[in-house]
């Protein structure tokens, strides 16, 4: 009676732990996860950096649409507790990426453990434009320059001021398999 007791409870455990894995949202490529995120909206194929891990490169698909627009974002995590870090939302940042410099917009910063996190985008991409531009490159390292008081009167902070790490880079292996598949579960909505 105890043994089948004990099979039974051990079929319904293997029965759950099959179901959570066959219907679960989130879905790998390597070194990207692959889910829907606020409240079903994006679906969001992101990485972890390889110098600062908790920072994360994110392209974010709407699912709202035809699922062919990505939005490359990342975020950077800061311990140096400028006293107008929370107030550089929608500023603009110059960054170094690629080997280009690059002008990106500030979405967010808010408090985060001891520091805060701030979110950056450099804009919405066609998947496929993306996808060809992002699929023979290694890696995306990223250089924070300067972070814009006034956009239009040229004053800003240097970004070390800022952000105690101002660098990240991302392992981009997969990228253009993942951001498909990402696609992928956009369309399955």
């Amino acid at each position: 009676m105890k043994a089948k007791l004990h099979q039974i409870l051990l079929k319904n455990i293997l029965t759950l732990v099959l179901i959570v894995i066959f219907n679960s949202q989130v879905k790998a490529v390597e070194n990207w996860e692959i889910e829907k995120v606020l409240n079903n909206e994006f679906i969001s194929v992101s990485t972890h950096g390889t110098v600062t891990h908790g920072d994360k490169y994110r392209l974010l698909i709407s699912t709202k649409g035809n699922c062919d627009i990505v939005e490359d974002t990342f975020t950077f995590y800061t311990m140096a507790n400028h006293p107008e870090i929370l107030d550089i939302v929608k500023k603009k940042v110059g960054l170094e990426a690629f080997g280009n410099k690059i002008l990106a917009d500030i979405k967010s910063s808010s408090k985060f453990l001891g520091g805060h996190m701030v979110w950056i985008t450099t804009g919405l991409y066609k998947i496929d434009d993306h996808i060809k531009f992002l699929e023979n490159k290694d890696e995306l390292n990223v250089k924070l320059m300067i972070v814009f008081k006034d956009f239009e009167k040229k004053t800003f902070w240097q970004a070390e001021e800022m952000f105690d790490i101002n660098s990240n880079n991302w392992n981009l292996k997969n990228v253009s398999e993942a951001l498909r598949e990402g696609q992928k579960l956009c369309l399955n909505k």
